[in-house]
């Protein structure tokens, strides 16, 4: 058992010891008070049915009493001698079933009932081992007897603190096994969510199975979304880490050729070896660097400028921007067939129209500088909730690592042997705008061509006002 469990286990082993120590305290001092004022009240009670009963009707009471219950009520004149009453009560109490040998009405008695009109006493009968609790009360000429037997407090207190002591000490062996049990039960998964964050803190990440139906079950159930998400987490942030070490080996790899060439055209320059176009190199080079240089931070500025989204058609601004590829189109022979939808002012889309537009645009200029067979097929479809543009373009060679066209840098090897490839990043600005859009995007090749195609949420109709 761990610290917790054998700490609950004390715990409540102790409040249980507590509460046993207590009940039997308080029968060893309080039960025979206890039992002594019960039956007063219940004494109390009769000679008040007594005192409300007629002088007529007052025999009959006390015979049905009599019968009723187990005290015994006897009724004697105060006319007689002291001596002679005493006689008489002994006489009717035996006749009752009550025999007393230390019973005895005193003057003292009869001195407090003419002014009580009620008086209590106990005879202890001492070796009987029992007592007599009597109540005289006055009624008419009478002094009415009350009396129940006692049996002797002191030695039923005994056994029935003996009793208590056995029963409370088995209750306590029973209890402590059950804490036992119920502190296992408690600790035991507790000992798993333990060990489970010790593993997710060396970047483990378990999942607990705990079935308690209680707090601890739905601990365990935050701990696994907490564990899976910290999983994901790590992954995306190994995968960055990657993605940056590639960035930073493309940037240097793209900057070393323009720099090399400017620092053998500036050679050259020195060694009196320009044959007039050395500047023009070193200048066209220099352009190329900070082309690079921003086209790099435009794509570091996508993540951190605001998207002012708005509802818009997505199809009209595709074609304005199509429009404007078409004398590119018709000056590298390309044919682009476009199939234009039926009824586009219907779809209504919520996005921010100028990164939109950037999106279109880079994924025409990589159809067209791309294509293989001078051609690029575009056309829409639509679902219930989402609104998809389909861009393909002649692509005859088979791509390897076609997943891996949407990062920073990555350009096609057979693009580079002919002479197109330009940064590569025209496509990571597409799916960094996507994503902050939250819309889907997706590459496919197949049959000799390439299909790009861009998912966008639709607004219903009942949103667009």
């Amino acid at each position: 058992m761990n610290k917790l469990g054998a700490k609950i286990a004390i715990s409540v082993s102790a409040v249980i010891l507590s509460l046993l120590v207590c009940l039997l305290l308080v029968s060893h001092f309080f039960l025979r008070p206890y039992y002594l004022h019960q039956t007063k009240q219940r004494l109390l009670q009769i000679s008040q049915e007594l005192a409300d009963t007629s002088t007529e009707n007052l025999p009959r009471k006390i015979e049905s009493l009599n019968q009723q219950s187990d005290v015994a009520i006897v009724a004697v004149p105060r006319s007689q001698s002291l001596d002679a009453l005493n006689e008489y009560a002994s006489h009717l109490l035996a006749r009752q079933g009550v025999s007393l040998n230390r019973f005895w009405i005193t003057a003292e008695v009869i001195s407090q009932l003419d002014s009580r009109h009620s008086v209590n006493k106990i005879y202890d009968q001492k070796k009987q081992k029992s007592s007599f609790y009597v109540r005289y009360i006055t009624k008419g000429n009478d002094i009415i007897l009350i009396g129940i037997p006692l049996a002797h407090m002191n030695e039923i207190i005994q056994m029935i603190n003996q009793f208590n002591g056995l029963l409370f000490t088995l209750a306590l062996v029973i209890a402590l096994i059950w804490v036992w049990a119920f502190s296992r039960r408690i600790s035991k998964p507790l000992d798993q969510l333990k060990r489970a964050a010790q593993e997710i803190a060396d970047l483990k990440f378990q999942q607990v199975a705990i079935q308690t139906n209680d707090e601890i079950e739905e601990l365990a159930h935050s701990i696994n979304q907490m564990s899976q998400k910290l999983q994901q987490a790590h992954q995306e942030l190994t995968q960055k880490n990657q993605d940056l070490k590639r960035l930073t080996a493309d940037v240097t790899h793209e900057l070393k050729t323009p720099l090399a060439l400017i620092q053998a055209y500036s050679m050259g320059i020195k060694d009196d070896l320009d044959d007039g176009t050395y500047l023009d190199t070193i200048v066209s080079q220099a352009e190329r660097m900070s082309s690079l240089i921003d086209q790099l931070l435009s794509y570091a500025k996508l993540e951190q400028d605001p998207l002012h989204l708005t509802l818009c058609h997505p199809v009209a601004l595709w074609e304005s921007c199509l429009a404007q590829h078409r004398v590119i189109f018709e000056t590298e022979k390309i044919t682009c067939r476009y199939a234009e939808p039926s009824q586009p002012d219907q779809w209504q889309i919520r996005a921010d129209p100028e990164k939109l537009k950037m999106v279109f645009h880079n994924l025409l200029r990589n159809a067209t500088k791309y294509t293989d067979n001078g051609q690029i097929k575009i056309h829409w479809s639509a679902g219930e909730q989402h609104l998809f543009l389909h861009i393909a373009n002649g692509l005859a060679q088979e791509t390897k690592h076609l997943n891996h066209i949407w990062k920073p840098f990555f350009v096609l090897d057979e693009a580079r042997d002919k002479g197109r490839s330009g940064t590569g990043l025209g496509l990571a600005v597409v799916k960094t705008i996507l994503e902050r859009h939250g819309y889907s995007y997706n590459v496919e090749q197949h049959g000799g061509w390439i299909t790009f195609t861009i998912g966008m949420t639709l607004v219903p109709l009942t949103d667009q006002n």
